[in-house]
């Protein structure tokens, strides 16, 4: 009887589904297709595979979703979960406090119990040394500022890493002069170690053949990063992309800095289809008026050439060059650093090098993410502020748009003769169109044939002070197509599961489509983690 009334209560909730929360109806669909144990036996050409899930809410949940069809294809998984105690997490920030480690970890554990693969998985407590830590922790709490700089654990360069952090917790570039920042690296510090000191021996454990595991850069994913790699075990990392629903996977590297020189060279050989070149031409279509992604960065945005001359004062007969800058914060900018030191120097040696070249207009674009986005991504420092500081008074000839400027970045690159990026992908999308794009960056798309590649601090002098640069020939747009429809169309993956209001948030339409054979999406990324080979869709 008890039985009979509680299938009745579940038949009631799986027809009812609008009155639940997002996790307990996704757990009814999957439990219904699947029942509690849906596992094959272990294959005998099984391939062993860590998913490093310290992540409780978005995070984990790709993670979950590809643990589980691995484990339906007969594979070894295990996966490696946080139940807190870390000085710092990559689930906090200045703008978003995290929650206390147990609401975090029970929140983690019912989006598991969706698959459920919560058999397969371990807490991170069960593979740490906590004398060593403690050893280490008190070691670090003794050290200086520069102490800190050099502080290694094991040849790991955890001061380093965790260093890298400190941008995406403060939304600003960090300040050492700053005892709170000094003291927020030294929280860091020892987070990036304890999760290092588990991911060490998580891997001396289990010896899988390969682990998985989101952005690699990060206090709670770089250490397995720097693990992996150290001991040369194959490491899959993943990322959002363009949007809640497009993501990005490689091998032996990090996924949000899209690595496709190794395949360029084969790709840059094949000509695009008409319907190839439509689908770039689409896709650039809605970045142009910043109608692509998570974000809409313009209300209404202005367009019309005459009305942004008049605005910005731009003088008939100057040269003009625009900078098309980034978020300082963002990890699109993070170690990729060419001839400067940071974004921000680069800024500043552009500035300084025109500063008496009244016949340049130099046109510096701050990002549209520093004046409109939602107050949890929101700069605590933004560039134009920086460049304030440094620069109280600029001659009449230099003319720094803000973020929430509702003045267009693609018209900008229109009206000038030369445009110059760090990292923004502006500089494909225009390029596309022929116009001439520096870069200053380590972005993906330069050396690629399409854009004008500065390596040194003298050439990139000598280029901001030449009078004439020209626009793209054919042979380079078409190049800059191929590749763009590289990077859109086959090294982005669409999941359509993540298409929901709130990027924490999934919806399983279909559970039957994690099966082997039901969908093509999950078959091919399980076999790109599987055998190695690039992460790119076939050509349709």
């Amino acid at each position: 009887m008890i039985r009979f009334l509680q299938d009745l209560k579940e038949k009631y909730h799986f027809h009812h589904l609008d009155r639940l929360d997002w996790i307990t109806r996704n757990a009814l669909r999957m439990k219904k297709e699947y029942g509690k144990d849906p596992f094959p036996p272990i294959r005998p050409d099984a391939k062993s595979v860590l998913f490093w899930s310290t992540g409780a809410w978005e995070r984990g949940s790709l993670d979950s979703m590809l643990q589980f069809s691995l484990a339906l294809r007969g594979h070894s998984t295990v996966g490696i979960h946080c139940d807190g105690g870390f000085s710092a997490c990559s689930m906090e920030s200045v703008h978003f406090p995290r929650a206390d480690c147990d609401t975090c970890s029970q929140r983690a554990h019912r989006l598991r119990s969706i698959f459920p693969i919560e058999r397969f998985m371990e807490p991170i407590s069960q593979h740490l040394d906590e004398e060593l830590f403690k050893e280490q922790s008190k070691l670090i709490d003794s050290l200086t500022t520069e102490e800190l700089e050099e502080y290694a654990w094991q040849r790991h360069a955890v001061a380093q890493v965790a260093k890298r952090d400190l941008p995406q917790y403060l939304f600003r570039l960090p300040d050492l002069s700053r005892p709170e920042d000094v003291e927020r690296w030294r929280l860091a510090i020892k987070a990036t170690l304890r999760y290092l000191i588990g991911a060490e021996k998580a891997l001396e454990t289990h010896q899988p053949d390969l682990c998985f595991v989101t952005s690699g850069k990060t206090v709670a994913y770089g250490p397995i990063y720097e693990a992996c790699r150290r001991r040369g075990i194959r490491v899959v990392t993943w990322d959002e992309s363009l949007g809640r629903v497009n993501f990005v996977f490689t091998h032996n590297g990090y996924a949000n800095e899209y690595p496709l020189n190794s395949v360029w060279p084969t790709y840059r050989e094949v000509p695009l289809h008409p319907d190839q070149i439509a689908e770039v031409d689409a896709f650039f279509k809605k970045t142009a008026v910043g109608k692509k992604g998570a974000i809409d960065y313009y209300e209404d945005t202005i367009l019309d050439h005459d009305q942004i001359r008049y605005e910005l004062g731009i003088v008939e007969g100057r040269r003009v060059i625009t900078l098309l800058t980034n978020v300082v914060w963002d990890t699109s900018v993070l170690d990729r650093n060419i001839f400067t030191d940071s974004i921000v120097d680069w800024v500043f040696s552009t500035i300084d090098t025109l500063m008496n070249a009244e016949d340049t207009q130099l046109l510096i674009r701050c990002h549209p993410a520093e004046g409109r986005v939602e107050k949890f991504m929101q700069s605590e420092e933004l560039l134009s502020d920086i460049i304030r500081q440094r620069y109280p008074e600029l001659p009449d000839h230099i003319t720094v748009i803000p973020g929430e400027s509702q003045i267009n970045s693609h018209s900008l690159v229109e009206l000038s003769n030369l445009s110059v990026v760090y990292s923004t992908t502006v500089g494909l999308e225009m390029a596309a169109r022929g116009y001439a794009i520096a870069t200053c960056g380590d972005v993906h798309y330069r050396d690629k044939g399409f854009t004008i590649d500065v390596n040194t601090k003298e050439s990139y002098r000598e280029l901001l002070l030449n009078p004439e640069v020209a626009r793209l020939d054919e042979e380079q747009v078409e190049l800059c197509y191929r590749y763009a429809y590289l990077w859109i169309s086959r090294f982005h993956h669409r999941l359509d599961e993540f298409l929901q209001p709130t990027r924490h948030t999934f919806e399983i339409e279909d559970p039957g489509a994690f099966r082997p054979g039901a969908s093509h999406r999950w078959d091919f990324l399980c076999n790109r983690l599987l055998d190695g080979e690039p992460f790119l869709s076939p050509t349709p």
